[in-house]
């Protein structure tokens, strides 16, 4: 019960810090920097799918 909410708070925690939304349009110089951020993108939108359900 003390690890499922542990890890509940660690990634409502994580969630807030990193959900303070991106002002300005980001800027992507090469094929690494597009793929590193769709991966990103695609972790960030996981997690608010997975907090959303809890």
């Amino acid at each position: 019960m003390i690890i499922r909410i542990a890890t509940a708070f660690f990634a409502i925690a994580f969630i807030t810090a990193c959900s303070s939304g991106q002002k300005e349009r980001v800027q992507l110089a090469t094929g690494i920097d597009s793929v590193s951020y769709a991966i990103g993108a695609d972790i960030g939108a996981n997690f608010s799918a997975r907090s959303s359900m809890m």
